[in-house]
């Protein structure tokens, strides 16, 4: 227990307990003991203060906020020791225990598509289903746009409630469409699935989960992320030294995950490097001299990376999805950039280019060596 949290009603935090345990260790013990055996009840010593902290920035509803409880130090003793019982958040095993809950809701999946109840979506003809992308607490469900397939989603939904006793936040869940369903099949399931429906899902893991033609709103979101954490800390006068740590841990971390997988335009790598150049010398001119990232080649160094995955582990289901919509009949070292590609698709034939400079022939069996 940490010896400066914020203390609860009767306002002495852990470090007071601490630094009179000789005088008070006998009434605590003895109090904590008591409320185990149930001669006391919990109730007296539970009143909590209740603080919202907003997850966003002008909050409108009660969703929007995250509340947490500021507990007497007596409360948390007891409610330690009662969890010692059974599992908690903390506890080594609870991440397995999270884990068997997963699979348990995959299991439940897996029995709808196979009786033909969820039909999930393929990338290309003759591609892998995919029924579900599942990561930590997120899971996004892919299906057709049918009331017979909502209500499947609803029935795996409810059964994984119950198994598990974890409950699906209504609130923090959303439907989207394909624009070629009409409007009135977007009231039937919404209703349904007693969810919202939304035209795009904004980002999934930090990334956005749709890009249309323009780039611009994609992009300059992650512009607007570094300036943020800028304005954050320009208050803070930090020394040369702190300045130099911000920019190589914070800064220019901020647009690492976008670069795996995006291609930015030239111009935007520019104004990341401008801004950094902006807060280290008070100007946007390269004055040079400190190996700042060249955000661009950095850029294609990440896509190459990728794009070897691809190459060396053509088994994963990253490579056989490309495969299945890109080169079907090919591989990934001819495969064309084909009709209506994902920006993805784009920037890894980007990355390409580079790695087909740095390959070079291994002889092995001599097999696919033509004389």
């Amino acid at each position: 227990m940490k010896k400066g949290k914020v203390p609860g009603l009767d306002g002495l935090p852990a470090s007071f307990y601490e630094f009179y345990w000789d005088m008070m260790a006998g009434d605590v013990c003895d109090m904590i003991l008591k409320c185990v055996n149930d001669e006391i009840f919990l109730k007296k010593f539970n009143f909590t203060l209740i603080s919202l902290i907003p997850k966003v920035p002008q909050p409108s509803d009660i969703t929007q906020f995250r509340h947490i409880a500021l507990c007497n130090t007596t409360a948390k003793l007891i409610a330690r020791l009662l969890a010692e019982r059974g599992l908690r958040q903390g506890n080594p095993l609870s991440p397995y225990l999270f884990i068997i809950c997963t699979e348990g809701l995959i299991s439940l999946l897996n029995g709808e598509v196979s009786r033909g109840s969820l039909s999930g979506i393929c990338l290309g003809q003759g591609g892998k289903l995919i029924s579900r992308l599942l990561f930590a607490d997120d899971t996004v469900l892919f299906g057709e746009a049918t009331q017979g397939e909502a209500r499947s989603i609803m029935s795996i939904l409810q059964q994984y409630e119950v198994l598990s006793g974890q409950r699906v936040s209504v609130q923090k869940s959303a439907v989207m469409f394909s624009p070629n369903v009409g409007s009135v099949t977007w009231g039937a399931i919404s209703n349904i699935l007693g969810m919202r429906e939304v035209t795009t899902h904004g980002t999934y893991l930090g990334l956005p989960s749709s890009i249309g033609s323009s780039k611009k709103d994609v992009f300059s979101s992650l512009i607007g992320r570094v300036k943020n954490r800028i304005e954050d800390w320009k208050p803070k006068l930090l020394s040369k030294a702190g300045k130099f740590v911000f920019i190589t841990s914070v800064l220019q971390a901020v647009p690492t995950l976008d670069m795996q997988y995006f291609k930015l335009p030239i111009h935007y790598c520019h104004e990341l490097y401008s801004q950094v150049a902006n807060y280290w010398w008070g100007s946007t001119d390269n004055k040079g001299g400190l190996g700042f990232r060249d955000n661009h080649v950095f850029n294609i160094a990440l896509l190459s990376k990728q794009a070897w995955r691809i190459v060396s582990n053509p088994s994963s289901e990253l490579a056989q999805m490309f495969r299945a919509k890109y080169y079907p009949h090919s591989n990934f070292w001819n495969a064309f950039l084909g009709q209506s590609p994902s920006l993805t698709w784009k920037s890894l034939l980007t990355a390409r280019d580079l790695l087909i400079k740095g390959k070079k022939w291994t002889v092995c069996n001599g097999k696919s060596i033509k004389v």
